[in-house]
């Protein structure tokens, strides 16, 4: 499988880094606006081709699946631009800015019959998907509540200080960047939820803290990000009638 990057910033070491674990993957090609990120990241990990404009990575790379890993202001536009040479994508979250958008992106797939997929990489981490065959299987007895916490921990900039200048201008800032990860590990567990309250300290780009309670049906649920909180720890909890799950993200450990 022919594999592209879009992006070169910080996370896309991490889906290179993946990829080549897969011995069916053929890492074909990188772009970034700044060609001098893309052609450091293509010489670091011996790819073959660098560019800044994504449509001479399309022609030249002929990949079977792009990631796109650029900011979600740039999501919409740039995967109905791959979508529609029925190239499959692989779109780091958010999805999209807003429910349009992300509705637009996955009617573009259905058109040109290519998939996209979401990067919900900490749903398939194996603590997870072993908590989750437990609920599945009713080791809990019945699920009482449910509560998530984050601790914002963004890298060291280096060399590209404007790395993370974009989530300032996300609509929810910080918050719009991280909470994807925390709602879908909620829907797995509990299914579809209802937002009943929701508050923030500070201003939501300085990162303070985010509360959001949720209902789903007759089971309630908890979330909490936080820019200040110490120390810095991700974890889930499940609690239920027979049995309770501590589910810690940033060790990859169930209790």
């Amino acid at each position: 499988m022919r594999v592209a990057i879009l992006g070169c910033g910080h996370i896309s070491e991490q889906h290179i880094r993946t990829l080549k674990k897969n011995k069916a993957i053929d890492l074909v090609g990188v772009c970034d606006l700044n060609f001098n990120f893309a052609k450091s990241l293509s010489e670091r990990h011996k790819i073959p081709r660098a560019y800044e404009n994504i449509d001479k990575l399309l022609a030249k790379c002929n990949p079977d699946v792009v990631h796109i890993l650029t900011p979600p202001q740039t999501h919409r536009s740039l995967a109905k631009q791959v979508l529609a040479t029925s190239c499959k994508v692989l779109i780091e979250k958010p999805l999209a800015l807003n429910v349009k958008d992300a509705i637009d992106i996955v009617e573009t797939g259905k058109q040109y019959s290519a998939s996209v997929s979401v990067c919900h990489n900490y749903l398939h981490m194996p603590a997870m998907q072993k908590a989750l065959r437990m609920i599945n299987k009713g080791a809990l007895g019945k699920i009482i509540s449910t509560e998530a916490y984050w601790r914002v921990s963004l890298p060291e900039m280096g060399s590209r200080p404007d790395a993370y200048a974009w989530v300032e201008t996300l609509p929810g800032g910080i918050f719009h960047e991280v909470d994807p990860h925390v709602v879908y590990l909620l829907r797995a567990i509990l299914g579809s939820l209802e937002v009943t309250s929701a508050s923030y300290a500070g201003k939501a780009t300085s990162k303070e803290e985010l509360r959001v309670q949720f209902k789903s049906g007759d089971q309630l649920a908890a979330l909490c990000i936080s820019g200040i909180e110490s120390p810095i720890q991700k974890y889930i909890r499940v609690f239920g009638t027979r049995m309770s799950l501590h589910i810690d993200l940033g060790s990859n450990v169930l209790v």
